[in-house]
């Protein structure tokens, strides 16, 4: 695995994030259920549900380097719809999004977007089907890539695409499938744009009967990250257990190894022959996570250890990773929530 290690991106979430979230606006909150003539089985339900998260950070490090740090205070404002269709077998969902963000002591303002379209369609009462798309840009100044924990202080506009497929075998067993696309690209040369492939098989059984409310699954996955000169494969198997140890309460518990390879090819600058380098490397993933649900209040805690394509690098990242966020709900509509965040890649 090629090392892209930098001390400077260990990122304690002092970029620590306060937020005040309103899911719905009840003036604005448009529900309409429509029967068609057909049946009164395809009753189609739309509705329009506008949103506001008012969110205030503090980064110790926004320029992202390792010497000569600098922090501040970053406001973000980001107002949102989602529209909804839903049927009695059929889903379907489009979100956007505006994200504006605004350092306090800098005077640096970034404004970006996202879109998204999900659809779920139950095929039969076995069988679920899902199909996913998203579009989104990220200028932020202390960007970083919340899967490989690389920094991306440009430019970022990722597509990404996915498809899904669930049967349940039995009433305790069930089985899924999914693939997901997505093409990164930055407008900073230094950094390098790729696209990455992702396929996952999992089996999930019912294990009430070894101890109350346990479920229990296999999971394997192979991904694929393509860049302009290199390409990285890797394998990875994981036992999952999810308990609950309440109405409340639920742990969930993975534990695996992984198997990675990279492919780089370098080219001679005085005779432009090129070679080709491989390297392999193994090890394990996992990670464990408590997570709180009560009827105002909500908290998790994760820590999780894991390899991802590195965003702009050109090579694989094994990351470990800690966060806490706890939060309340004031009204029906309105919530309150902090979170912190560790990452350590290499």
């Amino acid at each position: 695995m090629q090392s892209t290690y930098r001390n400077s991106i260990t990122k304690l979430e002092r970029h620590i994030s306060f937020r005040l979230k309103i899911k719905s606006v009840a003036a604005l909150n448009v529900i309409i259920s429509v029967l068609t003539a057909a049946s009164a089985a395809e009753a189609a339900e739309r509705i329009f549900v506008p949103s506001l998260e008012i969110r205030e950070e503090y980064n110790d490090n926004i320029y992202l380097v390792a010497n000569g740090k600098k922090g501040d205070y970053i406001t973000a404002l980001i107002p949102g719809i989602r529209l909804s269709r839903n049927t009695e077998r059929t889903n379907l969902e489009l979100l956007a999004n505006l994200k504006w963000h605004t350092y306090q002591q800098t005077g640096i303002d970034s404004l970006d977007y996202q879109y998204q379209a999900n659809m779920n369609r139950k095929l039969t009462l076995r069988d679920d089907l899902g199909l996913n798309a998203s579009y989104s840009r990220n200028s932020r100044l202390d960007n970083i890539n919340q899967e490989s924990g690389i920094p991306a202080s440009s430019e970022t506009v990722m597509t990404q695409y996915s498809v899904s497929y669930r049967r349940s075998v039995t009433e305790k067993t069930s089985a899924s499938a999914s693939y997901s696309y997505s093409d990164t690209n930055y407008d900073d040369p230094t950094l390098t744009s790729y696209r990455a492939h992702s396929a996952q098989l999992s089996a999930t059984r019912d294990m009430e009967s070894v101890l109350p409310m346990l479920k229990a699954s296999l999971t394997t996955n192979l991904s694929r990250g393509l860049y302009s000169d290199s390409t990285n494969d890797n394998g990875s198997i994981r036992l999952v257990l999810d308990k609950g140890i309440n109405e409340k309460t639920r742990l969930n518990l993975s534990a695996g190894g992984r198997y990675t390879t990279s492919t780089t090819t370098v080219t001679n600058a005085a005779t432009q022959t090129k070679s080709e380098f491989n390297s392999d490397s193994k090890g394990f993933v996992g990670s464990a996570g408590l997570t709180y649900t009560g009827e105002k209040t909500f908290g998790s805690l994760n820590l999780s250890r894991d390899v991802s394509n590195s965003s702009g690098q050109g090579a694989t990242s094994e990351i470990t990773s800690i966060s806490l966020a706890t939060g309340i709900g004031l009204t029906e509509n309105t919530s309150f929530q902090t979170s912190a965040t560790y990452s350590n890649s290499h």
